[in-house]
């Protein structure tokens, strides 16, 4: 049973790898959360994002202690991206590859575009604003400067209308 015991553990060392976001994922959302698993006496990770699979010119090169990263300003939509991670004296997990969806209709319609026509930054909160369309039956979010952050992936599918009074979001999905 011990035996068992430590080559279960030993192997799960050997699998450890990079877990979000899968490889090959396609995101409705822009801010973007990277995680992936412990190495054994790790002091700290060096995280790469990058537009190519080479990564000569990577968007984003550090060091960190945690297990993830959330990267909110160079991801953008309709874009192809790579990440890779490694412990500071071991060989790199990945890379993996992932790419970002169309925004919503909202924010690709030219004939009525939403546009700020002031902007006051010490009356903006911090955070998100979720909002749900009944024409054409999609959610989206937009952080305080009115950037679209994520989706509900398209038209007719899922509409947020509301909360509840345990802050559950209300809504449905299309059919």
């Amino acid at each position: 049973m011990n035996t068992l015991l430590h080559i279960l553990l030993f192997s799960s060392f050997i699998w450890a790898g990079l877990t979000t976001p899968q490889n090959n994922a396609t995101l409705t959302y822009i801010h973007v959360l990277f995680e992936w698993e412990e190495e054994p006496n790790a002091t700290g990770y060096e995280f790469q994002l990058s537009g190519s699979e080479d990564f000569n010119n990577p968007l984003v090169n550090t060091i960190i202690t945690d297990l993830f990263y959330i990267e909110k300003e160079k991801i953008n939509w309709e874009s192809q991206y790579f990440w890779r991670v490694r412990t500071n004296t071991g060989d790199w997990m990945g890379p993996h590859e992932f790419s970002t969806g169309e925004t919503s209709v909202t924010f690709q319609n030219d004939d009525n575009p939403i546009e700020i026509l002031e902007y006051n930054p010490a009356l903006a909160s911090d955070g998100i604003t979720i909002f749900g369309s009944y024409f054409n039956n999609f959610s989206a979010a937009i952080d305080m400067d009115g950037n679209e952050v994520w989706n509900s992936g398209g038209n007719n599918s899922h509409v947020f209308f509301g909360i509840d009074e345990n802050n559950n979001f209300l809504g449905g999905q299309y059919n």
